[in-house]
C-alpha cells in the first residue's frame, strides 16, 4: 500500500469518490485533474521528508431540505500537515472524511469517556456542542417505543441515531475527534505499534456544498463553505470585487490569548524557543491531532468551526454588479501549510493567484514563491475556484482586480537573491 499504512490501522477508511458527475450526465470528470477548477501543489524544502499531505473528493453524505443533510454533492478539501514523523498524518488524510460521513450520536458517551481517562486537561472534558448534542440523544431515547422505532426507520435516510439530527458543525467537531481518539487508542491488533506513534497532525478541512443540487457549488447562486481546523494550517479567501484576502482560520499557537488561556489554567508548559517563538512543551501547535505525549496538558483536537455562505455576481446585465451579497461573493480560495505562510503573507498568496489562468498554475507558483523567500519547511498550496472566478476569464488581473502586493513580492525576491549571491 502505497500511503505507508498497515491494513488495521484503516478500520474507518473509505476511499473518497474523487470524480464528478455533471447533473444530468453520465460523465465522470477527475476532480483533482480539473485544472480549471482546482490546483494542489507540494515540495519537501530542505527537509529531507514530506510529511504534508492533501487529500481533494465527495463525501457521501444524506440529501434533502432538512438540519443535518445537504442538496448537492459535498466536496471536500483538506491540507494536513504532520509533525514528528508522518504517521498521524497518513491517518489523518486517508481516514478523517470517513468519520466525518459515519459520524453519529451515540458515539459520544464512550468518547468523552475515553478522553476524561486520560485525565489531566481531559479530566472534566464537556465540549458545550457535544453535550447538548448528547442531552438531544438522551431526550429522544425516552420516548414510547413506536415514536423511537419510526425515527430509527428514517435514520436510515441520514436523521441520525434515533432520530436526532446533527448540523455539519457537530458531525465535524465529533468526527476530528473520533479520529484523534482512534489514533491514539490503535487498531486491535497493531494497538501496541500505533502506541509507539508518538507524531502529530494539525490540519485545515473545507466542505463546500451548492444549494441548487443541479448546479455545482462553482456555478451555483448559493453555496454553503464549512470549515473545520486545527493548528497552524490556513484557509483564504479572495473577495471578487475587492481583491482582498480573508483569513477564515486562527493559528493554535501558544500566544494566541484564547488559547493562553484556555491552557493556563490546567498546565505551566510554556516555554520559548531560540527563535523567540512561544511553544507549548515541545510542541508549535496547541490544537493538534496525536501528539500523545502532550495530550494530557491540553492538545486538543477540538476544531475551530467556521460557516460561511458562498454567493455568485449578479448576471451582467443586472444594474448592480455584486448585489446585497457583495461581501460574501469570493474569487477563489486557498488551504495552505506553515511552509509557506511562515514567510508569506495572506494578502501576498491571495495576490500571487490573480496572475494564473488556472488554479492548478497558481497553487505551483505559491510554493516556489515560499521556496524563493527560502522557507525550511515543507510547503503545500491548494487553490479552489468559487463563483467570483467567472467562467471563461483567464488572469484576475487583467479584469482590473488589483494586486497589492506585487512591488513588494518582487522586492523581496530579489532581495533574498542578492543576499545569497553575497554569501556564495
Amino acid at each position: 500500500m502505497s500511503n505507508g499504512l498497515k491494513p488495521p490501522w484503516n478500520t474507518q477508511r473509505r476511499y473518497l469518490r474523487d470524480y464528478f458527475h455533471p447533473p444530468g450526465s453520465n460523465v465522470r470528470i477527475p476532480i483533482l485533474t480539473a485544472k480549471t477548477h482546482l490546483g494542489v501543489a507540494t515540495s519537501r524544502g530542505n527537509r529531507l521528508e514530506n510529511e504534508d499531505r492533501s487529500q481533494v473528493g465527495i463525501l457521501e453524505m444524506p440529501r434533502g431540505r432538512r438540519r443535518g443533510a445537504w442538496l448537492g454533492d459535498i466536496f471536500y478539501f483538506s491540507v494536513v500537515d504532520g509533525h514528528g514523523g508522518h504517521g498521524c498524518a497518513d491517518f489523518i488524510r486517508n481516514t478523517l472524511h470517513s468519520y466525518i460521513e459515519r459520524a453519529d450520536p451515540s458515539q459520544i458517551s464512550d468518547l468523552l469517556q475515553n478522553y476524561r481517562d486520560r485525565g489531566g486537561y481531559f479530566r472534566r472534558f464537556e465540549p458545550k456542542s457535544l453535550m447538548d448534542l448528547q442531552r438531544r440523544l438522551d431526550t429522544a431515547q425516552k420516548q414510547s417505543y413506536v415514536e423511537l422505532s419510526l425515527q430509527r426507520m428514517l435514520s436510515r435516510f441520514g436523521r441520525g441515531n434515533g432520530g436526532v439530527q446533527m448540523s455539519m458543525e457537530e458531525r465535524l467537531e465529533l468526527a476530528f475527534l473520533k479520529a484523534d481518539q482512534v489514533f491514539m487508542n490503535g487498531a486491535t491488533t497493531q494497538n501496541a505499534e500505533r502506541k509507539r506513534d508518538l507524531s502529530g497532525a494539525v490540519a485545515s478541512c473545507a466542505l463546500v456544498t451548492s444549494s441548487d443540487p443541479d448546479q455545482p457549488f462553482w456555478t451555483a447562486n448559493h453555496a454553503e463553505l464549512h470549515i473545520a481546523h486545527v493548528g497552524d494550517t490556513r484557509v483564504l479567501l479572495c473577495h471578487a470585487n475587492s481583491g482582498k484576502a480573508r483569513a477564515v482560520t486562527v493559528n493554535h499557537h501558544p500566544d494566541n490569548p484564547l488559547e493562553s488561556a484556555r491552557l493556563r489554567k490546567f498546565a505551566s508548559g510554556f516555554v520559548t524557543d531560540s527563535f523567540g517563538e512561544e511553544r507549548f512543551g515541545a510542541v508549535a501547535n496547541t490544537r493538534a491531532f496525536g501528539d500523545v505525549r502532550w495530550k494530557r496538558m491540553g492538545v486538543s483536537a477540538e476544531p475551530f468551526l467556521q460557516k460561511l455562505d458562498l454567493y455568485a455576481p449578479s448576471p451582467k446585465d443586472s444594474d448592480v454588479e455584486y448585489g446585497p451579497n457583495e461581501d460574501s461573493v469570493y474569487a477563489y480560495m486557498v488551504l495552505v501549510s506553515d511552509g509557506v505562510t511562515s514567510v508569506a503573507s495572506d494578502q501576498e498568496i491571495i495576490d500571487i493567484v490573480k496572475h494564473h489562468t488556472t488554479p492548478s498554475k497558481a497553487a505551483e507558483a505559491i510554493v516556489k514563491f515560499a521556496e524563493q523567500l527560502g522557507t525550511d519547511d515543507n510547503s503545500t498550496c491548494m487553490v479552489v475556484r468559487l463563483q467570483g472566478w467567472p467562467e471563461g476569464v483567464g488572469k484576475l488581473v487583467d479584469t482590473g482586480v488589483e494586486d497589492f502586493t506585487e512591488e513588494l513580492r518582487g522586492w523581496r525576491v530579489e532581495g533574498r537573491e542578492v543576499g545569497g549571491r553575497r554569501r556564495q
